[in-house]
């Protein structure tokens, strides 16, 4: 990578890291969301949901993001790797809270029938959320990239206020999309088989939530505060919950009722078009 410069301070040479990261840490982490993400992967193609991509994309990214701090042990010097990190562990969650927006219309198909969750417009449930998801994973970068600005002296406080906004945004969807889980569970159609998988998203979308109100008051301590300045807090408030959250998902998929959906469906239809050729044989 080439330096560029800014006075006397060049991009290969700053220090932005407040500490050493940990390389056991960082090591375990890696391998951590390496094996969760082999696991949805496995899952995706076994129930072909494809809804839980932008999860496994998240997933691939949370293990990138502890590879740079796994880089960084050995050296803190430059902003590569603190940079890349930054990025990779801001905008992953984002895209792992993509997949579990998705995951409601799931359960409503599995609840309410594939020709109810059409009938009642429940399909697009989901976009108002993955739209609010992009605003905020696109904010988030931006807040991200500016943390490293050695050119201008106001970038990094003008991105950490963007940067907040994009978390704040992502609190506010995940409050309202725990209340409309919450409903759905309220619903009589709702069966006892349903009800464990739709509070197994209720505890996702806390542990998301938490994630990101730590992070929020870590970009909210200006000028170095007691967050920042301790690593223990990136991995038991950001890597943990989402590691926990990513491990839920995979415990109770989602995609695992939907399937059962489309196969109690196809021998419903097949059941039908039976009936059909029979009756029309005896007339």
């Amino acid at each position: 990578m080439n330096s560029t410069t800014s006075g006397n301070i060049t991009f290969d040479t700053v220090v932005l890291w407040p500490y050493t990261p940990s390389a056991p840490a960082s090591l375990a982490s890696m391998v951590v969301f390496g094996l969760l993400t082999l696991a949805h992967l496995v899952l995706i193609f076994t129930f072909r949901a494809w809804g839980f991509i932008p999860l496994v994309i998240g997933g691939v990214g949370e293990s990138f993001g502890y590879y740079f701090w796994f880089r960084a042990s050995s050296s803190i010097r430059g902003a590569g790797n603190f940079l890349f990190q930054l990025l990779l562990l801001l905008i992953s969650p984002v895209l792992i809270s993509a997949s579990v927006y998705v995951s409601l219309e799931h359960m409503r198909r599995s609840v309410l029938g594939r020709e109810a969750h059409v009938r009642n417009c429940c399909k697009k449930a989901s976009t108002p959320f993955v739209l609010v998801d992009i605003v905020s994973m696109a904010t988030q970068f931006y807040g991200a990239i500016s943390q490293t600005s050695t050119d201008d002296p106001s970038a990094p406080r003008r991105g950490m206020i963007v940067l907040i906004i994009g978390l704040a945004m992502q609190q506010s969807m995940l409050l309202i999309f725990g209340f409309l889980v919450l409903r759905l569970r309220a619903n009589p159609e709702t069966t006892d088989n349903h009800r464990p998988y739709l509070d197994n998203l209720v505890a996702v979308a806390c542990c998301i939530w938490v994630r990101n109100l730590v992070r929020a008051l870590e970009f909210l301590q200006v000028g170095g505060g007691f967050i920042s300045q301790h690593q223990e807090f990136v991995f038991a408030t950001d890597a943990l919950p989402i590691a926990l959250a990513m491990l839920l998902l995979a415990l109770r998929f989602p995609g695992r009722l939907e399937a059962a959906e489309r196969k109690r469906h196809k021998i419903i239809s097949g059941s039908l078009e039976e009936l059909e050729l029979r009756a029309q044989t005896d007339y």
